[in-house]
């Protein structure tokens, strides 16, 4: 996940797609399944609020007075990994891969 953080006073206002479930370690649950799904992490406080919107983004609100967009678009994910991040060089590649044909990531 990649975020953005505010102070909570500038939050924009947002269609509600989804809200997720959070509980009391601020971990994000799949409430049918019953399951714990993610943790966010970045909120120097507790999460109080959690929002997705239509698009593949979460917006979380913390006690700390600030609020994080985070990015769950697994593409747009990883090409923003990929525009910041070098490829491992060959060498590096073999010294953790051994026997794996070398591939840059992206």
């Amino acid at each position: 996940m990649s975020s953005a953080s505010q102070p909570a006073e500038r939050q924009p206002r947002l269609r509600v797609a989804h809200r997720a479930r959070v509980g009391a370690a601020g971990q994000l649950w799949d409430v049918p399944r019953r399951v714990p799904k993610a943790t966010p992490r970045g909120h120097t406080g507790r999460v109080q609020d959690a929002v997705f919107d239509g698009d593949g983004t979460l917006h979380t609100v913390s006690r700390d007075g600030t609020w994080r967009t985070w990015d769950l678009d697994p593409r747009r994910v990883a090409a923003h990994v990929c525009g910041r991040v070098p490829a491992p060089a060959r060498a590096y590649w073999e010294r953790i891969a051994p026997g794996t044909p070398y591939r840059d990531g992206c």
